[in-house]
């Protein structure tokens, strides 16, 4: 009977830097940083960054506004580092990544030439001068800010400057004044060569983009963005096709058909990518017990799979620490079944209340008559992506889309 431990529940490969059991927690923040593409370092380094980094917001200390004047002075002599700089760091301190990013670049505002058509060149040569990352995030953000009424100019800028961050917050402006024309562009954007010009064309008219709220017009009416989605979903860039991903996935709580229609007319038309790519636009209908959605990944929710035990090592957790579980799972047929393994955690709210959230663990199989242990855990390490209150809890195993027991645990307070 084989023991397994699962190390990363995302990926399903042993990562002998992170710690043999999966922890739910990192793996969720990630998920949302690398769909963004919150930088090029995440991107390229990978979940072992998310359990060392620093608080987002200082990514744009300090130390980064000044080498971001210094960048846009080289680019424009004229611009007044002095008063660009003057009591900004109190200003900086109480702030947090956004709100950080907006006093930045409204300082940069003040010091530029007035005429997009003057001060976007300057913003370009700062970024091929320097900046990338996080720090030309506020020269990007310039382009929406003061772009609107040049919606052509905006454009091309945008093209140029997403390679050294990303557009796609700085976009959704023009989606909501000029919608049409901005998904025009979209489209042309998604034959451009460079691979984080076609990601902008699906991830900056995304619906529901973390960290830029929703659009409301974009979320109502699918078929908008679905000739772009079409464009990409075979794209020779796994980045370009995780972005598709997240985008189908936005649609897939009010628009569950739209979703799988989609899937299947690619799968049809013989998509060369189309396994992963669907695991992911799919996880939100998975996490529900999705059936058909279950079955397109190849698992039937019918098949049998017997949970033989589900023990939670210590259902007292002291704050900030681990709740550790054990599972074993048995598949009585006599063919092979396929079995997806999800956590279910049952969080206490500030009213009292719970609040369920399914994270995605692993898929794997059962061969006839097999047994296999599975043991993971959960970190209640405060992160700035979910709060966590004092009290009672509950985990829950969910095999194949079905929940299970809700076995009760309890947090207790700092």
């Amino acid at each position: 009977m084989p023991d397994v431990r699962i190390a990363d529940f995302d990926s399903g490969e042993n990562n002998p830097s992170t710690s043999d059991l999966p922890n739910h927690n990192n793996l969720s923040q990630w998920d949302s940083i690398y769909a963004s593409k919150l930088s090029h370092s995440l991107h390229a380094i990978g979940i072992r960054m998310v359990q060392v980094m620093e608080p987002f917001k200082n990514k744009l200390s300090i130390d980064a506004a000044l080498r971001i004047s210094q960048a846009v002075q080289r680019a424009h002599p004229p611009f007044n580092r002095k008063r660009f700089q003057s009591g900004l760091a109190d200003a900086l301190k109480p702030l947090e990544l956004k709100a950080r990013m907006l006093l930045i670049a409204g300082r940069v505002i003040t010091e530029l030439p007035e005429s997009p058509k003057e001060a976007f060149p300057v913003l370009l040569d700062a970024v091929e001068n320097g900046l990338e990352g996080f720090e030309a995030w506020p020269l990007i953000e310039v382009v929406a800010i003061r772009g609107l009424g040049h919606f052509s100019l905006s454009m091309r800028m945008l093209a140029h400057m997403t390679p050294y961050f990303t557009g796609e917050f700085a976009v959704r402006p023009f989606l909501k004044l000029r919608r049409d024309a901005a998904l025009r562009q979209m489209l042309a954007w998604t034959r451009h060569k460079n691979e984080h010009v076609r990601r902008l064309a699906s991830e900056g008219c995304r619906p529901n983009l973390p960290w830029a709220g929703k659009l409301p017009e974009l979320l109502g009416n699918p078929q908008l963005t679905q000739p772009i989605l079409d464009a990409l979903h075979d794209d020779p860039s796994a980045y370009v096709r995780l972005s598709v991903a997240n985008h189908l996935n936005d649609f897939s709580v009010a628009h569950p058909d739209h979703v799988k229609n989609m899937l299947q007319r690619w799968e049809k038309a013989g998509s060369s990518f189309h396994q992963p790519l669907a695991r992911r636009a799919l996880r939100t209908l998975v996490k529900q017990g999705d059936a058909e959605a279950l079955r397109m990944l190849g698992v039937e929710q019918t098949a049998q799979v017997d949970v033989r035990s589900f023990q939670v090592m210590a259902a007292e957790i002291e704050w900030g620490g681990d709740v550790h579980y054990e599972c074993e799972l048995f598949n009585p047929a006599a063919s092979e079944v396929q079995v997806f393994l999800d956590i279910a955690l049952h969080f206490q709210k500030g009213n009292g209340s719970l609040a369920r959230k399914v994270f995605r663990s692993r898929r794997f199989s059962l061969t006839a008559k097999e047994s296999r242990k599975v043991k993971g855990k959960f970190s209640f390490r405060p992160i700035t992506t979910r709060r966590y209150y004092p009290g009672s809890q509950g985990i829950e195993l969910v095999v194949n889309g079905v929940p299970g027991k809700v076995f009760p645990i309890q947090l207790n307070a700092p």
